[in-house]
């Protein structure tokens, strides 16, 4: 996990993540309905949950509740390198007639819907989403708690390129 403390870890067919610090398995489950060699790991920003995908199907291993819950029905092209994942909605961006669109699935509904679009790149953080507009250029803050846009005033350059990484340091992105 990006907080160090967790690995998630394969063997034969099943999986588990391990407590680093502890050493103590937190939590197994099968994992024979993924395709092992194909398998991606996106770690929810609190990380109670793990999304397990192989680029067709998906599993997310709720951590809290210790279940599984199989996601059915999502968009192959949800899954891939770019894929985000917080509170039960898959995020994902893409490129559609030269215009980026960032959609959510909904797990537990099944529905797409569409957060932003006429953006370069974005990048999940917590319920943030930093990302910059191919209108502007300029960097932006999409609060997914109300779905309020805010220009970020950290940076008034206008931008180019991919969003990498965002960190929370005392409160300043």
């Amino acid at each position: 996990s990006d907080h160090n403390q967790w690995m998630l870890y394969v063997q034969e067919n099943e999986g588990g993540v391990l407590d680093l610090y502890s050493k103590e398995v937190i939590y197994q489950t099968s994992l024979s309905s993924l395709d092992l060699k194909k398998m991606k790991v996106v770690w929810e920003p609190q990380f109670q949950r793990v999304l397990v995908h192989d680029g067709s199907a998906a599993k997310i291993l709720d951590l809290g509740l210790k279940k599984n819950i199989i996601v059915k029905a999502v968009p192959a092209y949800f899954l891939n390198e770019q894929t985000f994942f917080a509170d039960k909605k898959i995020y994902n961006f893409r490129i559609q007639k030269k215009r980026g669109l960032l959609e959510s699935f909904d797990v537990e509904t099944g529905k797409i819907n569409l957060v932003a679009e006429e953006l370069l790149s974005f990048y999940l953080l917590d319920n943030k989403i930093f990302f910059i507009s191919s209108f502007d250029r300029h960097s932006y803050l999409l609060h997914l708690s109300d779905n309020r846009i805010e220009k970020f005033a950290g940076i008034t350059n206008q931008l180019s390129g991919a969003v990498r990484q965002v960190e929370d340091a005392n409160n300043q992105l």
